[in-house]
């Protein structure tokens, strides 16, 4: 039985047209597949994002947290001397007190500060800073 001319188009016509169907229903597959894959990685980046906007509020915290633990050291060692003699103001020597007044106030601390660091009142602050800048004329 000899296919005619018409009918061999007609069959090259079906085997295309299924041939096309499948590499259609493929390729919907692999999109919908693709979809999900950048669903999943739009997720993950938004977790990532939202992750390291914690860790550098955290590392802000950390930097803010260092640099007062370095005053309160600083601070310490200024008071060192002051903690071994009970904390009393009246025990430290009126000389030792100036030298730290002198000190501090040569590096630029005003007498709030330096009040501060000494545990002293701001009136004593401002007069033993007023002495020190006199006996450095």
């Amino acid at each position: 039985m000899a296919l005619t001319y018409t009918e061999m188009l007609l069959s090259l016509t079906l085997v295309i047209l299924i041939i096309a169907t499948v590499r259609s229903i493929y390729l919907t597959r692999t999109i919908f597949n693709l979809e999900q894959k950048l669903s999943a990685s739009q997720e993950c980046s938004q977790n990532l994002s939202f992750e390291n906007e914690k860790l550098r509020q955290v590392e802000k915290r950390f930097q803010s947290f260092k640099a007062d633990l370095s005053q309160a050291e600083l601070t310490t060692k200024m008071q060192h001397p002051r903690i071994g003699a009970g904390r009393s103001t009246q025990t430290i020597r009126p000389p030792e007190r100036y030298q730290y007044v002198h000190s501090l106030a040569g590096k630029g601390i005003d007498s709030l500060e330096i009040a501060s660091i000494l545990a002293i009142s701001p009136q004593e602050a401002d007069q033993l800073v007023a002495l020190a800048q006199l006996s450095r004329q």
